[in-house]
């Protein structure tokens, strides 16, 4: 809902699908602490820039892929 899994899942290098389970999986089983530490994570997590700061070889890869479509053209 606000991007917490997905945040977790992006920092540390995880699928979103096994960080949502897992976070499913916790809030059945400790409903009040997962509830609380996801509410405190939405206030503490920045959102993330619209900047793309990724790794350095996708960001290449995709930026030669866009030059190459433009010098085709």
């Amino acid at each position: 809902m606000f991007g917490v899994c997905a945040g977790i899942a992006d920092r540390f290098n995880l699928r979103l699908s096994t960080v949502r389970v897992i976070a499913l999986i916790s809030l059945v089983l400790f409903f009040g602490l997962t509830a609380a530490i996801y509410i405190g994570a939405t206030l503490l997590i920045r959102e993330k820039p619209l900047v793309y700061s990724g790794r350095e070889g996708e960001y290449s890869f995709w930026r030669r892929h866009h030059r190459d479509n433009w010098s085709r053209s």
